[in-house]
């Protein structure tokens, strides 16, 4: 809330209620779902800055991942995802965005590096698994499912730029990384166990 009073109440947002207003939660679905993505992008860099730069301490070298669950599998992967206000090109631009910030401010060399990645190839800094690529052919898609489910050393190497995963339930059974050090939901859930198997 911005300013809330006895008659009126006004969000951060500029909207304006007064007593007895009503509003629906799903108004707001795209501008939550945009603030907690950005939210995790943020959080990603900052890890990853934290965790990649430690080698001078003499701590090995982490490359830490978000794991992001969605509905929204055509606006990451299938026909909408093209579209300029898609979850995946907002996605984007939101990386770019926090790149371009901290490449300004960086001063560790070796991090330097890694924030040049996003701002050369936005694209391959994020990949997805979700049930329906069992039947997909698409060459580039299988490559990347199988990076993901598979081929885990490459996927938490510091020279893959992959950082984010996005996924619409759990992937598969017995998919344990424990690099991944935050998750972002933005899909809706179903019961409790639903919740519980996501976490």
């Amino acid at each position: 809330l911005a300013q809330f009073n006895a008659s009126q109440a006004v969000l951060s947002t500029g909207l304006s209620l007064s007593k007895n207003d009503k509003i629906s939660p799903y108004d707001f679905h795209r501008s939550l779902h945009d603030g907690l993505l950005q939210q995790a992008v943020k959080e990603q860099f900052k890890l990853e800055r934290q965790l990649l730069t430690r080698h001078h301490d003499g701590k090995p070298r982490i490359k830490p991942l978000t794991l992001i669950f969605i509905d929204d599998i055509n606006g990451y992967r299938g026909e909408s995802s093209q579209a300029p206000e898609s979850l995946k090109n907002r996605f984007e631009a939101m990386v770019r965005h926090e790149a371009e910030t901290l490449l300004a401010n960086e001063n560790v060399p070796l991090y330097h590096g890694c924030v040049h990645t996003p701002l050369n190839d936005t694209a391959a800094t994020h990949g997805a698994y979700f049930a329906v690529d069992n039947s997909d052919k698409d060459e580039a898609v299988e490559q990347e499912v199988q990076e993901i489910l598979h081929d885990k050393e490459w996927l938490l190497s510091p020279d893959n730029p992959r950082r984010f995963v996005f996924s619409k339930w759990t992937l598969r059974e017995g998919w344990d990384n424990p690099n991944v050090f935050q998750i972002c939901k933005l899909r809706t859930s179903g019961s409790e166990v639903g919740k519980l198997q996501e976490v």
